[in-house]
């Protein structure tokens, strides 16, 4: 059982950034993996974890391949890579409960296991304060709380100690080194060799995108000096030189460099009569070696992992689409998006039909004075399909928008790899996502159709279309049975096309890694097709089948010239008006998964 990463590589562009690296990470060893700053730590942190994929070789955690077997993999790791991203509204406790939940955990066992390693980092006593006024201290003894959840086997921290004051940075040790004794294999990342050194008990310098050196930090700090102190007062330092070797003033005697053995040493000592108590052999400091190894002064071949590992026993794995959907789902309860989708659309579309109302009444006024002959009655039946035509593209457009933030926004806040790191497969964060996207607008489409038909059935009826004449007799057009069924058939037909047009937004979530992009890309999609519908005629169009100011043959544009009397051309075709939807949606679907999973996460 170890974490094994062997003959790792990776380039962007012409740069090789990993080239050939291996190490072993085992499990009670704390890893000190140090080099300097843009060296490929954090590269091969992410390429451990399964947030970036590597360009040849391979990362095995106890026996199971992070790209063919990942949720095995990321199940037994826990992790904080770079600077930790946080849901800021939320408290801390409610960030790690929300992670919690994401690890199959019941709400209370969510919430316990979250004060547990918030104790564990001395951060209980702003457990219930926002993220987002956190220090920096603070956010990072957060991420250490998070890679603490569920615990985990082995535990990744890149620059763990970034923004911690002396007294966290002692307890963070301490916590550590605990782990480790309990059978944790810790591997810290790190270019500040003085915060890692009291606690490593294996050492990897990376210099040119190699590791140049792995050792113990016993056989680094013992195993390759020549050095020897002798350890006598001042007088003795001219017999030292006689002998022929140059001593440095060391703070127990006098240090001699490149010293022949020891016995060889004390012997001509001896045979001067030279006065010494002792001899020992010096001591390096990590420090030295490290900027010896920088300087290419020290290199030794780096230890391969064993080429083969036996899988460990597999551990439960919970079922990943059901988890983002509800994840997703908390996320928005909390927001104002899911607010805004339920409630503007159906502004939007009651306004609509008010405004149609109050035409209605003016122009019955006018032929009860006497200054009209003739003006056609409002019914229900006409206001839901004016609310309807106005309703249904801001639907559209906000759908697009809210769905476009589902992997965008994440990513912007830096909450997307803390999703990631879960053992949830990607495809399955993907359609989970959509599918919450697809519950919001399907939300939205029944509180737009509740209103519509609420407001209309208070204020007009759904009675006969009819003509009320000068005498005030109403003639009528069209029985209001003749239109049930065409009424019910305008709220089916475009239901596929709005959904197609959020899964767009979904697929511009994708395209994009920021938040406010993914929402121009979104709605530009939108709009883009919407404008080329006006050049280019065919079914395939998915705003063929949507309402539009531009106009369009959509079955409630059919439906609001039947609810006038009018006689039209218009046929459309449902069932074509459904393929078409479910076609998008599918080609959405499968390009916004295969997008996120070839996604680099930083």
């Amino acid at each position: 059982m170890a974490l094994c990463v062997s003959k790792v590589r990776k380039r962007f562009g012409g740069r090789t950034v990993l080239e050939e690296v291996s190490l072993r990470l085992e499990p009670g060893e704390i890893y000190g993996f140090l080099g300097q700053n843009g060296s490929g730590k954090t590269t091969l942190m992410r390429i451990i974890l399964g947030l970036q994929a590597a360009d040849g070789g391979e990362v095995r955690i106890d026996g199971y391949e992070i790209r063919s077997e990942g949720r095995q993999a990321r199940a037994r790791v826990g992790a904080l890579v770079e600077i930790p991203g946080v849901w800021e509204r939320w408290s801390g406790l409610e960030n790690l409960t929300e992670l919690g939940r994401l690890m199959d955990l019941s709400a209370s066992q969510a919430v316990a296991e979250a004060q547990r390693v918030l104790q564990l980092v001395g951060l209980e006593f702003a457990a219930d304060r926002k993220a987002g006024t956190y220090s920096q201290g603070m956010r990072q003894r957060l991420g250490i709380a998070a890679a603490l959840l569920g615990q985990p086997r082995y535990l990744l921290l890149d620059e763990p100690f970034n923004g911690l004051d002396p007294e966290n940075l002692a307890q963070i040790r301490a916590l550590l080194k605990s782990l480790a004794a309990g059978g944790v294999g810790v591997l810290i990342s790190s270019h500040q060799l003085a915060e890692i050194a009291p606690m490593t008990t294996k050492v990897g310098v990376i210099k040119d995108g190699r590791i140049a050196v792995e050792a113990s930090a016993d056989e680094l700090l013992r195993g390759k000096t020549r050095d020897l102190v002798v350890e006598t007062a001042a007088p003795a330092e001219r017999a030292v030189r006689e002998l022929g070797w140059e001593p440095q003033p060391h703070a127990r005697g006098w240090l001699i460099q490149n010293a022949p053995p020891a016995s060889e040493l004390a012997r001509a000592l001896i045979e001067r009569g030279i006065p010494f108590e002792g001899l020992f052999r010096a001591e390096k400091s990590l420090e030295e070696v490290y900027l010896s190894i920088q300087h290419g002064q020290l290199t030794q071949a780096a230890s391969a992992p064993a080429p083969t590992q036996t899988p460990g026993t597999r551990i439960e794995t919970p079922a990943g689409m059901g988890l983002a959907l509800g994840h997703e789902w908390r996320r928005w309860s909390r927001s104002r998006g899911l607010l805004w989708i339920c409630l503007l659309p159906s502004l939007v579309a009651v306004g609509a039909a008010l405004s149609k109302l109050m035409e209605a009444r003016a122009m019955e006024a006018e032929v009860a004075a006497g200054r009209l002959a003739s003006a056609s009655g409002v019914t229900g039946f006409e206001l839901v399909a004016r609310g309807m035509l106005a309703g249904l593209p801001m639907l559209g457009l906000v759908g697009a928008g809210l769905a476009s933030q589902s992997i965008a926004a994440e990513q912007a806040r830096g909450t997307l790899r803390n999703v990631l790191l879960r053992s949830i497969e990607r495809w399955q964060w993907s359609l989970g996502k959509w599918l919450a996207a697809t519950l919001a607008v399907l939300l939205s489409y029944s509180v737009l159709g509740l209103a519509l038909c609420g407001f209309a059935a208070l204020t007009a009826g759904f009675g006969d279309v009819v003509e009320v004449l000068a005498t005030g007799e109403p003639f009528v057009i069209t029985k209001a049975a003749e239109l049930r069924a065409d009424f019910a058939l305008a709220w089916i037909a475009p239901l596929g096309a709005v959904l197609a047009t959020m899964s767009l937004g979904f697929l511009a979530g994708n395209l994009a890694r920021g938040a406010a992009t993914a929402l121009a890309v979104a709605l530009g999609l939108v709009l883009g097709l919407d404008v080329l519908r006006v050049f280019v005629r065919g079914d395939f169009l998915l705003a063929q089948h949507m309402p539009s100011p531009l106009g369009d043959a959509s079955y409630p544009r059919l439906f609001l010239e039947l609810s006038q009397g009018i006689s039209t051309q218009l046929n459309p075709s449902v069932p074509q008006a459904w393929i078409t939807g479910i076609l998008w949606i599918l080609v959405t679907i499968l390009l916004s998964t295969w997008l996120l999973r070839k996604k680099s996460v930083s």
